[in-house]
């Protein structure tokens, strides 16, 4: 199994924390969308920047670091192709991999250190979708609620 491409992204609020994440030898290869936050900057263009990244129908993976991660979270969500969760518990980083073939984590820096990070994004990259027929029922009905309730 080849590992999935990795996208990284972040705020002014998770900085820091994904400067250290990048720079650890077993993420080096991620691609840093965010380079140069700036204190005041908005979460949404740095999700629109990961979006931009992360090509539909590929096993590519986003991590977005902000103070919380709710908000990049939710904002995730409002791309097509995305399907984010916030989370900092490894459990549910594997139930959200193996249930919902969730193609982005969203984490805040205020909340994790480097180490719990590192812990929840390997967890990530390595967690795989169980792919029932089921889940992919229910993956294919939340694309139809967003098709019919677009406005």
């Amino acid at each position: 199994m080849t590992r999935p491409r990795l996208v990284v992204a972040a705020d002014h609020g998770g900085a820091e924390l994904m400067s250290e994440l990048a720079a650890t030898s077993s993420f080096s290869t991620a691609e840093v969308v965010t380079p140069h936050p700036v204190a005041g900057d908005d979460y949404p263009r740095a999700v629109a920047a990961l979006a931009a990244r992360i090509r539909p129908g590929s096993d590519d993976r986003g991590v977005m670091i902000c103070r919380s991660g709710v908000g990049m979270a939710l904002a995730a969500n409002r791309f097509k192709h995305l399907r984010a969760v916030h989370a900092h518990d490894v459990r549910i980083v594997k139930r959200a991999r193996r249930d919902e073939d969730v193609n982005v984590l969203s984490l805040g820096a205020d909340f994790l250190d480097l180490a719990q990070t590192k812990k929840l994004v390997a967890t990530f990259l390595r967690a795989p979708f169980r792919n029932t027929v089921r889940d992919r029922r229910r993956l294919r009905l939340i694309d139809s609620y967003v098709r019919a309730h677009r406005r």
